[in-house]
């Protein structure tokens, strides 16, 4: 459902099967909840999201980027999230460092484009 102009996501819950979502280049906005238990890769960049909510268990790959993001609370929520990229939104604020380093699965993290990059010690809090 790429570049479709789909304005929400309702309905997707009804596929119990659905393991990939990509609905890149949308309209979607706002916050988005997603809770599907099977789902392991999802795809919202290039859309208008300022927040999401998640409750699966399978997911794996989230990618997110281009959006509206200022917080990676969501991610608390994923335990077995391996891939990220959360690249040019709007995430400022140190605290999603250290949610960040609570992912234990994480090997992949893509983040340029945000304020949080430009700031002074960056990469040592990132690691610390």
């Amino acid at each position: 459902m790429h570049s479709e102009y789909l304005t929400n996501i309702k309905g997707f819950e009804d596929f119990i099967n659905l393991k990939t979502l990509n609905l890149s280049s949308n309209n979607l906005s706002g916050s988005i909840n997603i809770s599907h238990s099977l789902i392991q890769s999802v795809n919202l960049s290039f859309n208008n999201i300022t927040s999401i909510n998640l409750s699966t268990t399978a997911l794996t790959e989230l990618i997110l980027s281009n959006n509206n993001l200022k917080s990676l609370q969501f991610i608390q929520n994923v335990d077995n999230l391996e891939k990220l990229d959360v690249s040019d939104n709007n995430i400022s604020d140190d605290q999603n460092l250290l949610l960040i380093s609570g992912s234990k699965q994480l090997q992949s993290l893509v983040m340029q484009g945000n304020p949080i990059c430009s700031s002074n010690g960056f990469i040592n809090k990132l690691i610390n």
